[in-house]
């Protein structure tokens, strides 16, 4: 009796002991299957939901361009593109977003521009989303047409032309800068315009009517134009010092599409990974249970999601790719 009773405990034990096991073997199993489908859902969220995303589709008033796209579409297309081209994402549907950039910059090769100083023919073409698409296709037949739309003192657009995101008046004609320099149809030029540019940034710097996300708008975009030109060193320095010390700032921490901006281009130049470490735990922590990030960590809305969530993957992509050899 003594020995069945101790046979019996011993089974029950192994009979825990197997189940306890098959537990633990379950939810490690489930774990990593979320895991995976948290990896793939990097990839595979933003082409099925593109199509009726409000952001996207949203049309200004003086928009009309062909192909159903949009200038947000284009945006958000671009972001796939790299994300694809330079990172290696298996983005769905890159094929027709791919030949929806490529008919769109064929397309432009005709028309007009809206918003320049010098105006041809009918316009209908935002200056900045045309060297945007010709920027990434290193097109230079596309920064040639930009040679006629540059006036005697070197400007593009009216200084004031946008009154509204104000930044914007630098930044649109930072694309075209970086697209002739990129193409090196006119080195001398490049160069002219950069300088102008720089000392415009400067001064919006120094302007107390501009608001702190304006400002940290055109550090980006004088960072960005920078990486295009060796030497420069003294500008460099400037510009980056004033990108970390916008990253100090709680309106631009709590901003994840500024936040996953600055990490990129930083990550362009000499800084270490213990430099943006930081912002990329920052970024990693804030994603939503949907795959997305929202635009800002004080306002939880849909909208801008699948934008802002495309900047923040090319980011989070860019710290892996440059720091992947490293612990």
């Amino acid at each position: 009796m003594l020995k069945t009773r101790f046979n019996g405990k011993k089974y029950l034990f192994i009979g825990l002991l197997c189940l306890v096991t098959i537990v633990v073997f379950l939810l490690l199993t489930t774990k990593l299957y979320e895991n995976k489908e948290d990896k793939l859902s990097n990839t595979t969220f933003i082409s099925s939901s593109y199509s009726n995303d409000s952001y996207l589709t949203y049309v200004y008033s003086s928009e009309n361009l062909p192909f159903n796209l949009t200038y947000r579409k284009i945006d958000f297309y671009s972001n796939l593109y790299i994300l694809h081209k330079f990172y290696g994402y298996n983005v769905e549907n890159y094929k027709f977003i791919n030949e929806s950039l490529n008919n769109f910059s064929e397309w432009s090769n005709s028309q007009s521009f809206s918003n320049t100083i010098i105006r041809t023919g009918m316009p209908t073409l935002a200056l900045d989303t045309y060297c945007i698409v010709k920027y990434y296709r290193n097109d230079s037949n596309g920064a040639k047409k930009i040679l006629d739309y540059i006036t005697e003192d070197y400007n593009i657009m009216a200084d004031n032309y946008y009154t509204q995101d104000v930044w914007r008046n630098i930044a649109d004609e930072t694309w075209c800068v970086m697209l002739i320099k990129k193409t090196n149809i006119n080195d001398s030029l490049s160069k002219t315009l950069l300088s102008i540019k720089l000392k415009e940034g400067r001064s919006f710097l120094l302007n107390d009517s501009y608001d702190e996300i304006s400002k940290a708008g055109i550090v980006l975009h004088e960072l960005y134009l920078l990486k295009e030109f060796e030497g420069y060193q003294q500008e460099k320095n400037f510009w980056i010092d004033k990108a970390f010390y916008y990253l100090s700032q709680e309106e631009i921490l709590q901003n994840n599409l500024m936040l996953s901006d600055f990490v990129d281009i930083l990550l362009e130049y000499n800084i270490t990974k213990k430099d943006v470490e930081k912002f990329v735990d920052l970024l990693n922590s804030r994603k939503n249970s949907n795959g997305y990030w929202d635009l800002d960590q004080n306002v939880t809305t849909k909208r801008f999601q699948i934008f802002t969530t495309s900047r923040v993957l090319i980011a989070l992509a860019h710290f892996n790719e440059r720091f992947k050899n490293e612990k």
